[in-house]
């Protein structure tokens, strides 16, 4: 594989992470009903950060078997 195929998918698994991450909700007090309700009331977000939680592991799943 060459390196700059490399990079670019290391720097798309680190993005969907960030973006896992971010859109995560963390709604005070950190309870899992509360965790759970904010994914009910926003499901188009529960939904993108799946996908990216997702995309994460077929991007590393890639460099692995890169290396």
């Amino acid at each position: 594989m060459y390196p700059i195929k490399i990079f670019v998918i290391a720097f798309a698994a680190f993005f969907c992470e960030y973006l896992t991450i971010r859109w995560f909700p963390t709604p005070e007090p950190y309870t899992l009903s509360n965790i759970l309700a904010q994914f009910i009331i926003n499901p188009i977000v529960f939904i993108a950060m799946t996908i990216m939680f997702l995309l994460v592991f077929l991007f590393s799943r890639t460099l692995s078997v890169t290396f």
